[in-house]
């Protein structure tokens, strides 16, 4: 009984496993079924939003060709449009932003919903659809360009009637003037996601609207920048003939006449003149009253006008990479500037800030060309300058150097090419010229000890020296504020160790060819008076040299006066054991050698 009982259980266990198992998978068809359900209504959704963002009616694009550009309403209606047709062509083909755009933006672009390459992409009704949306851009591209033609004229009008309104003061200054830009770029902001738009969509007609605006910028500044330069150039001292006094070159034009001895009288004034280098470069207190008294040396007018001119070359090309979006790190496409903000809204943003080093170089290349348009003069007036400067005094050309150098400093790692590449050209110029007048100097020193007549007494190079150094250091930052970081620096330090080392050699060359003493005299004994006579030189030069030249704790100079203080002290020894020994010694050691010869010891 119990065995048939577990036959008749088995079948219905069975049957009920085998039951389970279809139900199962008749649950997982219908999940499937559901999960396919529900992909392709997800794929008929998508489907259906990219053919109505590839169908846009004759309506929607009405506002592109009669929609007023100038007017806020008119603007807000032509943007909606602009959008409609950006979304479209980005959707049909996605490279129409291929290389207006950084990668990651692109890749953005790409992945989403789109034909891109796929095989619908070559579709007829597509292509078809795409040529009447590029039609329809053409044609607004068309309209904005005559607009802007307009309006840049415009906005450069209120720059002009705000530029008249200004009170310089009694110092010029192009600072104010940025302001009088603003006012005018003010009415140009609320466009500027349009310029965007002509970037991505139509490269050729935003190259059109940028030669637009530096054609009419360029007449502007010109003016601004050129009668700033005149004006500065006013405050300048005029040459008085004492700059030559700092120079070792003048040894060779002072012939023994009345001109060539008045000028001997009048080295002092050198040092007069040194102390006014330190005034007009290193004196915060009296740089004021040097300026209003039109005592400005050349160099520092030449700071001044750079200081001038670089805010206002900084904030155009701020504003040019800004307004016109020339630039390869904005991450927002069209779309994301339209709404960012309404057009009544837009303002720009800081244009002093110094933007970073522009990774495309095609992109910082095309915005350099647009700023060598705009100030084409800028480069040979500010060479003329240079030239103006340097011609009547060519130390002014140690002051400049530095001028450049601090601004090449403050500018670097940043987007300003077009300042950078014409501040480098006139560096290397005047490295040029302060070579070349180096090796003059040196020359002069060198050839002193050929032509001098008069070999006793402080030498004419080591009375120069000091008065040189001193407007040199007067004209550069000290080593505590940044002085250091100066290639002029290394320069002008290379040249004092040439200098220096050229005017001690010169100097014992000098002091051993006295021709105070000859032997043919016949009395006494020629080598030893010689020999003091060669030490007496060198005592006093040297002496001169340690109290004469500041060193201003540059080591060079510390270095030099160090060595000029050892030759000092090695060659009053040998003096004074000499002065001791030759008047005193042969007498006394003759009648009393064992006696004079304790003494001295003592």
């Amino acid at each position: 009984m119990i065995l048939l009982c577990i036959y008749i259980e088995c079948p219905v266990l069975t049957q009920k496993q085998s039951l389970n198992d279809d139900i199962a998978f008749i649950e997982a068809q219908s999940q499937g079924l559901q999960v396919q359900t529900a992909n392709q209504r997800l794929l008929q959704h998508e489907l259906q939003q990219l053919v109505d963002t590839i169908s846009i009616t004759s309506d929607q694009l009405e506002p592109l060709r009669r929609a007023p550009i100038g007017k806020i309403n008119g603007l807000k209606d032509i943007e909606s449009s602009l959008v409609l047709l950006y979304k479209a062509l980005i959707t049909i083909d996605p490279s129409f932003v291929t290389g207006s755009r950084s990668d990651g933006a692109l890749s953005k672009i790409t992945s989403s919903s789109g034909f891109g390459n796929s095989e619908l992409a070559t579709m007829q009704a597509l292509q078809e659809k795409r040529d009447r949306y590029l039609g329809e851009g053409a044609m607004f591209l068309d309209r904005l360009k005559k607009h802007m033609d307009i309006t840049f004229g415009a906005a450069f009008m209120t720059t002009r009637d705000a530029l008249t309104n200004i009170d310089q003061g009694s110092m010029p200054s192009l600072k104010k003037n940025v302001e009088a830009h603003d006012a005018g770029r003010n009415e140009l902001w609320m466009l500027s996601p349009v310029m965007l738009f002509a970037k991505e969509i139509d490269r050729n007609s935003w190259d059109s609207l940028l030669r637009m605006y530096q054609t009419q910028a360029a007449k502007l500044y010109q003016e601004e920048v050129r009668d700033n330069i005149l004006t500065w150039r006013k405050f300048a001292r005029k040459p008085t003939g004492e700059e030559q006094d700092l120079l070792f070159t003048a040894q060779e034009k002072e012939p023994e006449s009345f001109t060539g001895t008045a000028r001997k009288l009048t080295v002092k004034r050198s040092q007069t003149l040194a102390r006014g280098l330190r005034s007009a470069s290193g004196d915060k207190e009296t740089k004021a009253n040097k300026a209003q008294d039109g005592k400005l040396y050349a160099f520092d007018v030449f700071s001044r006008i750079l200081e001038d001119t670089g805010p206002v070359l900084l904030t155009e090309q701020n504003f040019i990479t800004e307004f016109f979006h020339a630039t390869s790190t904005e991450a927002i496409d069209f779309t994301d500037a339209v709404q960012e903000a309404m057009p009544e809204a837009r303002r720009g943003p800081n244009l002093w800030i110094r933007k970073q080093f522009e990774a495309d170089r095609a992109m910082a290349k095309h915005v350099t060309g647009v700023m060598e348009e705009i100030f084409s003069f800028w480069p040979t007036e500010i060479q003329s300058l240079v030239d103006w400067a340097v011609q009547a005094d060519p130390l002014q050309g140690v002051g400049i150097l530095g001028a450049v150098d601090r601004k090449l400093v403050d500018i670097e790692d940043t987007n300003q090419d077009f300042l950078t590449r014409n501040l480098q050209k006139i560096h290397e110029r005047l490295k040029g010229l302060f070579n070349r007048f180096l090796d003059e100097q040196i020359r002069a020193i060198e050839d002193t000890k050929v032509k001098i007549k008069k070999r006793k007494g402080v030498i004419a190079f080591m009375k120069t020296f000091p008065h040189f150094s001193a407007a040199i250091e007067n004209m550069l930052p000290s080593t505590s504020n940044g002085g250091d970081q100066l290639e002029v620096r290394r320069m002008v330090n290379d040249a004092y160790q040439r200098m220096n080392k050229a005017m001690f050699e010169s100097l014992k060359v000098i002091a051993k060819e006295s021709p105070t003493v000859t032997a043919s005299q016949g009395q006494g004994d020629p080598e030893d008076k010689e020999a003091l006579n060669y030490h007496i030189l060198l005592i006093e030069n040297m002496n001169h040299y340690m109290e004469e030249v500041d060193a201003r704790d540059e080591m060079v100079l510390e270095t030099w006066k160090a060595k000029a203080h050892d030759e000092y002290a090695e060659h009053m020894n040998l003096y004074v054991d000499a002065v001791i020994r030759r008047p005193l010694g042969k007498l006394l050691v003759s009648q009393y050698p064992f006696r004079i010869q304790l003494l001295y010891v003592c």
